[in-house]
Parts: C-alpha cells; sequence; structure tokens
C-alpha cells in the first residue's frame, strides 16, 4: 500500500509541476504578444488529489485475485504452497502476481480459464508476492507476472511476461 501512496505521490508531483510549467508558458507568451490558442490546463487542487485518490483505492480492492471458479487455488501461506504444490503428484502452474500489476490484473482472466480447462489434470494457483515474498524470493522472482510450471514438486518452465493462452497451455501440456 506504501508503494502505491509513493506512485501517486510522485504522478501528483508530476502533473503539478507539468501545470505550472504550461501557466509559465502561457504567461511568457502572453507577455510577448503571443496568441496561444488551447488553454492553460487547470491547476490541481488539493481537492482534486483527495477525488484522486479516493477513485484509485476502490480499484486496488478489487483483487485479482477474486474468482468463483473453485478450480483455481489462491495460496494462503507457505505450508499450504507445499502442500498444494511441492507435495502435489499432479503437474501445477502457479501466477505469481500482485494487485497493483496492470500486467498481472490483465493475465488473470487467462489464468481463470486454465483452471477451468484444466481442473482435474492440472493444480492451478495464484501466490500474491506482496504477501509471500519469501516465496518470491525463492523462487526468484524478478519480473512479474510470473508463470512457474511444476512437475514433482520441482520448477520445469517458467513465462515471464503477459503472453497468449496458447502459450500457457503448450507449457501446462508438456508437463502433463
Amino acid at each position: 500500500m506504501k508503494f502505491i501512496k509513493c506512485i501517486l505521490l510522485a504522478t501528483l508531483v508530476v502533473a503539478i509541476v507539468s501545470c505550472e510549467k504550461k501557466d509559465e508558458t502561457v504567461n511568457n507568451k502572453a507577455d510577448a504578444g503571443v496568441k496561444e490558442t488551447t488553454a492553460a490546463a487547470p491547476a490541481i487542487t488539493k481537492d482534486t488529489t483527495v477525488k484522486a485518490v479516493e477513485v484509485a483505492a476502490p480499484v486496488k480492492k478489487e483483487s485479482v485475485s477474486s474468482n468463483s471458479d473453485d478450480s483455481l487455488i489462491h495460496i494462503t501461506s507457505e505450508a499450504d504452497f507445499n502442500a498444494k504444490i511441492i507435495n502435489s503428484k499432479t503437474p501445477a502452474l502457479v501466477d505469481f502476481y500482485a494487485d497493483w500489476c496492470g500486467p498481472c490484473r490483465m493475465l488473470a482472466p487467462t489464468i481463470s480459464k486454465l483452471a477451468a480447462e484444466y481442473n482435474g489434470k492440472a493444480v492451478v494457483a495464484k501466490v500474491d508476492i506482496d504477501n509471500f515474498k519469501e516465496l518470491g524470493t525463492k523462487y526468484k522472482i524478478s519480473s512479474i507476472p510470473c508463470v512457474i510450471f511444476f512437475k514433482d514438486g520441482k520448477e520445469v518452465d517458467r513465462i515471464v511476461g503477459l503472453r497468449r493462452i496458447d502459450s500457457y497451455k503448450e507449457a501446462l501440456d508438456k508437463v502433463l
């Protein structure tokens, strides 16, 4: 959450500086007798900032892990990960993601479809790296989304970044 607040604050500072520079440009051109056909951007006020944060906060609350499909497993602890992925005799696809990650949000429906399609053939799970940093470190997750494929408790393949569903199906079919 602190990370998101920092990004929002940095974005706000950039917007304010941009507006001030735009106002300066308009004022300098007016002093020089140059007519500007576009209006200066309105200054951002404290009220606007509060509204922007209030709008952004509910988006954060919509977790990519929300899913009505029971075939998709949401890892709740490292012990849960070990029980459902590492100690499983069934091959597994594990999506390492974060709620704030745009590409992770775009990948979520694909992961849900894979969970439904491979239900009973493979375990499809999600791990929120913000909640389970130790798993992210253990599997050397340096970029997300990162989908790791496991067979007999060992990593056999990984896909980093957003890809078409066919890429995930092909990798999963190899481990079946």
